[in-house]
């Protein structure tokens, strides 16, 4: 091999070899990242009683105050293809001395472990041992991972209601039995305004699938049957709890810092990125935990993600509810078209499409308008004001 080539494998061996000490420094540089912390890389501190300004390097410094006065931490980091052996504790031990931090604060890290006598070495005088995960197998990179996330959002279907009152006999119209009246002959609320606020509130349950729930009425809520105003004896619904899941797949790599003495995880750490470039995403449809489980189970990628958002409202189809503005126009102009007989044979399947065939519409500001959301505000601007006072809120 000639002089130039050889002066060519030298050069890519120094810099594959610069490139892995580098790496670990920063990775453990960036795993004790912290505010009240400061880190640095690749720092040179004065030999304690020089008299020739001598330095030594530090591979990752980190100061942090404790009770006023600066306490250091200093990083010893080695990307060897070999396990550590005793002589690089030994030198570890010389600098920590040399410039007079205590063994106690200088922790040496490997990628490839230590020989028992390297770790009986280090225990001996204080230094603590760790081994960090998570690089390639030629060391000059972080492993990554497939990696899968999901957001399923959580949306309560109502599927059946069952109000009951004294003088029911079966043959009332939906509208008698939906809607509640105070004492007044006002319009209060109805069966979805108490369900969606018991959802709002977190009272039902999250678990994907059925779920028979029992309402509480309100005393002044009365029911309007002949024109004449009556209580509610009984009042229940059945809710389908459906998870909509979002799914973007990506890459994680992970790390860890092992104790080999304490067998201990002293610190993990993972960074995740996905594509989340697209402005629409597949919506998938479960209907029981277990669906969700055996889905996620068949997902090939070795770490998967999971959130669970309950929705801001409930759905009775084709529509959710509490109505949005926009929704709550088009309601008041059919029943506007219907009372004026321009929809004589107007049928609830007739209000499909108002919604849209995604999630967006979900999200549209509620009508301010509508009794339970007008009220459900009133209380919480009257607890505000309560609480900004200093006074306790009205029952």
């Amino acid at each position: 091999m000639g002089k130039k080539s050889r002066k060519k494998v030298a050069a890519k061996t120094l810099s594959d070899s610069a490139i892995k000490g580098k790496l670990v420094e920063f990775i453990i540089a960036t795993m004790h990242d912290a505010e009240e912390a400061s880190i640095q890389r690749n720092v040179f501190l004065p030999a304690q009683g020089s008299t020739t300004n001598r330095t030594r390097e530090i591979d990752v410094l980190l100061t942090k105050p404790v009770e006023g006065n600066p306490t250091y931490v200093v990083f010893e980091c080695k990307n060897y293809r070999e396990v550590i052996d005793v002589p690089k504790i030994d030198e570890f031990f010389g600098k920590l001395h040399d410039i007079g931090i205590p063994t106690q604060q200088g922790i040496f890290v490997s990628v490839n472990g230590f020989t028992p006598g390297a770790l009986e070495r280090a225990q001996k005088v204080g230094i603590t041992p760790l081994i960090l995960t998570g690089l390639t197998t030629d060391r000059l990179a972080a492993a990554v991972q497939k990696a899968f996330q999901s957001v399923i959002h959580l949306l309560a279907d109502v599927i059946s209601m069952a109000v009951e009152a004294k003088t029911f006999d079966g043959t009332r119209s939906a509208g008698e039995m939906l809607f509640f009246y105070n004492a007044e002959g006002q319009l209060c609320g109805s069966v979805l305004d108490l369900i969606w606020k018991q959802w709002h509130e977190g009272n039902l349950p999250s678990t994907i699938g059925k779920h028979e729930i029992k309402l509480e009425v309100p005393d002044d809520w009365r029911l309007k049957l002949d024109g004449a105003l009556e209580h509610i004896t009984s009042l229940s619904a059945t809710i389908q709890v459906l998870g909509l899941m979002i799914t973007v797949v990506g890459q994680v790599s992970q790390h860890a810092l092992i104790n080999p003495l304490a067998k201990t995880i002293d610190r993990y750490r993972a960074q995740a990125t996905f594509d989340t470039s697209s402005r629409t995403y597949p919506i998938l449809r479960f209907e029981s935990e277990a669906e969700v489980t055996q889905f996620m189970q068949n997902r090939p990628e070795p770490l998967k993600l999971a959130n669970r958002l309950r929705l801001p409202r409930i759905r009775l189809n084709p529509l959710y509810w509490p109505p949005s503005k926009r929704v709550s126009r088009i309601l008041s102009a059919i029943v506007r078209a219907h009372q004026a007989g321009e929809l004589p044979d107007f049928q609830w399947s007739d209000l499909a499409g108002i919604e849209g065939d995604d999630l967006r519409t979900i999200w549209e500001s509620l009508w301010t308008g509508h009794p339970m959301v007008r009220a459900m505000r009133q209380a919480e601007s009257n607890e505000e004001r309560s609480t900004s006072e200093g006074t306790e809120p009205s029952k």
